[in-house]
């Protein structure tokens, strides 16, 4: 994403807004921080037919996103972890978009993105949701939602 995008991009924002509407948890955009981890991975399909993900181990991924942001992500057991306020923590999603999208450019690619964003809700409860985006979700998906 180029930085001259911003981080109040109102598109971002209304992608965004429209997902976790989607689950009723708005109260995202009222959190003071959120916690985010993401980790990458390649599916491997085996030979007794069974598939798994395989983490990558890049720890460089990011960079672009932290350098824009100015949220420092820290990368510890093959996931990139950090604590900002939510328009970086969007901008950092959207960063994860961009290097998924790089990586599956033919039908043979089965590279994908999990993330977890956690946050306080208003009566100070832990909310924490799971995205998953891959070659065949092109769009982030909601997996699991905890209130």
């Amino acid at each position: 994403m180029d930085h001259s995008e911003g981080l109040d991009s109102s598109d971002m924002i209304q992608k965004y807004k429209n997902l976790f509407a989607n689950i009723d948890c708005l109260s995202i955009f009222n959190a003071h921080t959120v916690k985010g981890s993401i980790y990458f991975y390649t599916y491997i399909c085996n030979d007794d037919g069974l598939s798994k993900e395989e983490l990558i181990d890049d720890q460089s991924v990011l960079d672009a996103s932290s350098s824009c942001t100015g949220i420092e992500i820290k990368y510890q057991n093959k996931h990139h972890r950090w604590i900002a306020k939510l328009p970086q923590s969007l901008m950092i999603l959207e960063y994860a978009t961009k290097y998924i999208n790089v990586r599956n450019t033919s039908f043979l690619d089965n590279d994908g993105v999990n993330a977890e964003l956690k946050w306080l809700d208003e009566q100070d409860q832990e909310v924490i949701i799971h995205l998953t985006m891959s070659q065949d979700n092109v769009n982030w998906k909601v997996t699991r939602y905890i209130n």
